[in-house]
Parts: C-alpha cells; structure tokens; sequence
C-alpha cells in the first residue's frame, strides 16, 4: 500500500466529531466528489463518486451521521479509464435536496439546481477548518512517500474552489502555493515542515510518526554526508598544502641545504619530511618549544619566501630570515 493509501486509510477511521466538523468534512468531499442529476418528474439524484472503496466509506458514514438511511451503493466500471472500478453512494429525492441545501453547495437558478462555492460560515471555527482540509484531502489530495520526495497536493477544477483551500490552509498556519497543470488548480507544497502540519492538522497521527522518523534519518544523513565532506575537503587541502611545503624544502635542500635555514625552520622542516600527514596544528605541539598553528603557518611562509629567492637566484643567508 502506498503512503498516500495508508494516510487516507488512517483518515477514514477517525471517529466524527461534532456536527459542524462533519458537516464541514461533507461539504468538502461534495465539492470533490459529488454530482447530481435530476431524472423523471424532477427527481433529484446526489452521487458521490470515487475511484477508492476505502475513501468512499467516510461520506457513507458521515451521510449516515446525518440521519440519512436510505443510500444507495454500487460498484461501477469506467472503459474510458482502462475498465477502472469507481463506488458510487446515491441519495435520491427531498434526502438529496436536504443534503445538498444542509452543507450549502446547491442553489435554484432559472428553473434549475446548480452548484455554488462552499459558504464561508463552514469553515469558521478552527476544527471546522481541520475538517475541511481532510474532507479535501480524501477527495483530491495527494502526498508523496517521505522517502521519495516531499511533496503534498490537492488537484481542484477551478481556481475559486484552490483558493478557498489555500486560505483555509493558511488560517491553520500552513502556506501552500497555486499552479494550474492541465486544466486543474493544483494547491501544493514541497516543505517537510509545512506537509508534517498538514498530516497533524488531518489528525493522520501515524501518518505523521512514520513521516517523522523519514524526516529525522534524512536530515541525519545529510548532516553526516555535509560532515563528511567536509572532511574530505579539509583533508584534500592539507595534503596540497603539505605536498606544496615538501617541495619547497626539497628545493631549498637540493640546492643550498637546509642547514641555510634558521635552527628553527629547519627543526619544523626536518617534522616536515618526518610526518608528511600531519596537520599544522600536530606539527606545533611537537616543536621545541611548541608553537601555534597561526605560528607554524607563518614559518611555512618563510620557507617559501626562501624557496623563492633561491629560484630568482638571489642570495640569502640565514641572517635575512625573521624567525
């Protein structure tokens, strides 16, 4: 099962809560997956159609909720789609005129029963709103599997319907942005922050757990490969800078001697050649007396300095060197 699966499982179990959450939650999935149609003698039919039999189990039991007993249920197959199998819930006659006017989405306009934006009244309330979002999210939402990518979307037809969403994700403090793909309105997010608030706001507890624990280890190992190339880096210039020192004193040893160098940069030139590896500050604690790594850098200056005036054949004596 994929994660999107489980998250919309987990949401379908939640028990109802008060009225107005429920009715916030239906009013939702109405907007994403309800249609109606009006048969012989004006009979009206409220469908709510969905390719999964688990999500269409949540308006089956808020509709029972509701009062609402005699609902109609069957499985469908759509060619157009590859033979895909949909569950369709039915509510007939003054049950679908009563469901349609109770969450605000039905209105009489010139002879005829259309569909208008969810009213504003719905999602006043702060659990209200809650519900909404996992109303919208079981119709036409989808997160993809913290292993893979963060990324959580809701695919809407028109851009009143995204907006509405996207303020009401905002009063619950989560900031989504809008994009149109393919004739859809797509409110979306690729913060882990911002989609671990949504699952909380869902009330996909588990959901977020497991989210969580991917979280946590990818941040780990992007600290422990940061740190480890970091490391790597460090230990690369070192060993250039290392490599760079030997061959000054190579320099300077193949053609005047070290012994040209003063006592001290031929003490840390002979440690030089000895530990090859080590770093600045390891060549410092072992000096005599010790010096600093800021110190044994300045030393290695001065070799190079001397290394220098060798090769534009100017002479130099032990004297001109500061130590």
């Amino acid at each position: 099962m994929s994660f999107n699966s489980e998250v919309k499982e987990e949401l379908v179990s939640l028990r109802l809560g008060e009225s107005c959450c429920a009715l916030a939650e239906i009013s939702a999935l109405s907007l994403c997956l309800a249609s109606f149609s009006i048969r012989g003698r004006g009979e009206v039919l409220l469908n709510y159609t969905s390719l999964s039999p688990t999500v269409a189990k949540r308006p089956l039991r808020i509709l029972r909720f509701f009062g609402y007993k005699n609902i109609g249920m069957s499985t469908r197959r759509d060619n157009r789609f590859g033979g895909r199998r949909f569950t369709v819930l039915t509510l007939s006659g003054n049950d679908a005129r009563a469901m349609m006017q109770r969450v605000g989405v039905l209105r009489f306009e010139k002879g005829e029963f259309k569909f208008r934006n969810i009213p504003q009244r719905t999602v006043r309330r702060i659990c209200c709103q809650r519900a909404y979002i996992r109303g919208m999210f079981l119709g036409v939402g989808n997160i993809s599997p913290p292993e893979k990518a963060y990324h959580a979307e809701f695919a809407l037809p028109d851009k009143k319907r995204a907006e509405f969403l996207q303020r009401t994700l905002h009063l619950q403090n989560m900031e989504f942005s809008i994009y149109k793909r393919r004739g859809s309105y797509i409110v979306y997010s690729k913060n882990s922050g911002e989609i671990a608030s949504l699952l909380a706001t869902m009330g996909a507890v588990r959901a977020l757990l497991h989210f969580e624990d991917i979280r946590m280890l990818s941040q780990v190992k992007t600290e422990v490969q940061r740190s480890v190339n970091c490391d790597q880096a460090n230990l690369s210039r070192q060993i250039a800078t290392a490599q760079k020192q030997l061959e000054h004193i190579d320099y300077i040893s193949k053609l005047v001697g070290l012994t040209a160098l003063p006592e001290s940069l031929q003490q840390l030139a002979r440690l030089r050649i000895s530990y090859p590896d080590y770093s600045l500050k390891q060549l410092g604690s072992i000096l005599e007396p010790a010096k600093s790594k800021a110190s044994v850098s300045r030393m290695f200056k001065q070799i190079e300095e001397f290394a220098n005036n060798i090769s534009e054949h100017k002479p130099t004596t032990s004297r001109e060197v500061k130590t």
